[in-house]
C-alpha cells in the first residue's frame, strides 16, 4: 500500500498581520502599540486618533501552511516530499494587492548510505594510478609503493583491473612482491 510507506507527516501554519501608519494625530491604543491590534484607534470616536495629512498606511495579512514527509525507497534511500501554500493580501494607501503561491510537489532525494567495498575496519581508501613505459617498470613501482604503504594501522592493500579496460597487463600483487 503506497500510503503505508509514508513516514510521519509534519505540518505547520503561520499567520501574520501587520499595519503601519506614518502620520497620526493622537495616541494610539495600548493594544496597537504592543502589536495586538491592527487599528490604532480610528474605530473608537473617543480616542482622538486620526490620520494626519501626508499619512501613508499599509496593512497586510499573510498566512502559510506547510506539510512534509519522508518516503523510504530502496537500500536506505528516501524521498522527502514537501508541499506549501501561502496567501498574502496587502493594502497600501487604499490599493489592495493579493498574491498566493502553491509549491507541490517539492521533492528531494536522499541516497542513503552508499555501499562500500572497503576492507572491514578501513576508514578510507586511496587509489594510486601507476603509468610506466613497460611491464617491469610498472611492477617495480608497484612493489616499492606497496612496501612504503605497508605500515602499522594499514588494514589492507588491494588492486583492481576494471575488467582489463585500463590496459593489457594484469599485475598480481603477491607475484609483484615476490619477483622484486
Amino acid at each position: 500500500d503506497v500510503l503505508g510507506r509514508f513516514g510521519n507527516v509534519q505540518t505547520d501554519a503561520q499567520l501574520t498581520r501587520s499595519s503601519n501608519f506614518t502620520r497620526l494625530r493622537g495616541t494610539p491604543s495600548l493594544l496597537y502599540l504592543i502589536g495586538l491590534a491592527e487599528d490604532p484607534g480610528f474605530a473608537d470616536s473617543t480616542s482622538g486618533v486620526s490620520r494626519a495629512p501626508g499619512n501613508n498606511s499599509q496593512t497586510g495579512l499573510d498566512w502559510r501552511t506547510n506539510a512534509r514527509t519522508r518516503i523510504p525507497v530502496l537500500y536506505g534511500s528516501q524521498i522527502m516530499l514537501r508541499a506549501s501554500y501561502g496567501d498574502r493580501t496587502s493594502e497600501n494607501n487604499g490599493v489592495v494587492s493579493r498574491t498566493s503561491d502553491l509549491r507541490f510537489p517539492d521533492l528531494e532525494v536522499d541516497s542513503g548510505r552508499v555501499a562500500t567495498a572497503l576492507v572491514p575496519g578501513a576508514a578510507c581508501g586511496l587509489e594510486i594510478v601507476i603509468d610506466g613505459i613497460d611491464e617491469p617498470t610498472v611492477a617495480a613501482a608497484m612493489a616499492a609503493g606497496i612496501r612504503a604503504a605497508a605500515a602499522p594501522g594499514i588494514v589492507g592493500i588491494s588492486a583492481g583491473n576494471y575488467g582489463g579496460k585500463l590496459g593489457k597487463f594484469h599485475f598480481h600483487l603477491h607475484q609483484v612482491l615476490n619477483a622484486s
